[in-house]
This record gives structure tokens, C-alpha cells and sequence, in this order.
């Protein structure tokens, strides 16, 4: 998990140390029109949500196209700040993937408590989602 060292309301950079992109979620990395990667940060209405969203996010993707609309999305339209749709692992909550050069500013919202690495209270709702979904976590 890369994530597990970043602030819970930090976006992921969207590319690595050496500037290599991430591994591919469902709508990220994306570029922008200059050809620069743009960060990107996943959410949900619920604690559930939101650590399927961002803990589990790439867990498993099998339509990558999504990053592509992703992509045309923010190229088109300067005004939009990302993504909302019903979760595809939990159907009666909210999803939400922000892009980090327009929203990154305004995060308002319930924040989980520091990042998962010195985090206990969230690392084990994780555990407790992982058994309850069924995700192999090893």
C-alpha cells in the first residue's frame, strides 16, 4: 500500500520517485492537456466506502477504459473537479475520485485520523472490511 505513509486527505501524486506513473486504477493516472500527470484522490460517503475507494481502489480493475474518460473528462471541461458515481463495492454509497489541480485546496469532510502506518483505529476497520468482503489481503 503506497498510500499507507501519506495524510489521509493528501492526493496521490499519480507517478512515483523516478516520475514513473503509478500503477493504473479505475481513472487514474490521468494527464492533463500539457502532458502532465494530475493527482488524484479517491473518497466515498461512508468509512466502508471510502476504504474501498482509496485503500482498495485498484483492487481488481477490469475495465481501464474508465481512466480514459477519466482523461477527457478534465481536458474538457476546466470547470469540473473530478468524478462522483455509486460505488461499484458498495452500491448504496457514494464515490468520489478528485482531481488535485482543481480540488485540491477545498477538501472539507470527515478525515479517518493520520496516515494508516501510525494508525491503528483505521488499520483495523480495514482488517475487519477485508474479512467482511472477503479481499485477500496477503
Amino acid at each position: 500500500m503506497s498510500g499507507a505513509t501519506r495524510q489521509p486527505a493528501s492526493f496521490n501524486p499519480g507517478v512515483d520517485a523516478a516520475g514513473a506513473p503509478c500503477n493504473p486504477t479505475r481513472f487514474a493516472p490521468i494527464r492533463n492537456a500539457r502532458g502532465r500527470v494530475v493527482p488524484y484522490l479517491y473518497g466515498g460517503s461512508s468509512r466502508d466506502c471510502a476504504i474501498n475507494e482509496s485503500v482498495f481502489h485498484s483492487a481488481p480493475i477490469d475495465y481501464l477504459d474508465t481512466a480514459r474518460w477519466a482523461e477527457a473528462i478534465h481536458r474538457q471541461f476546466a470547470d469540473v473537479d473530478g468524478l462522483l458515481w455509486m460505488s461499484r463495492q458498495r452500491d448504496r454509497d457514494e464515490a468520489v475520485m478528485l482531481f488535485g489541480d482543481r480540488a485540491g485546496k477545498a477538501l472539507t469532510g470527515t478525515r479517518m485520523g493520520t496516515a494508516l502506518r501510525g494508525n491503528d483505529v483505521l488499520r483495523q476497520a480495514i482488517l475487519a472490511l477485508v474479512l467482511r468482503v472477503g479481499i485477500d489481503a496477503s
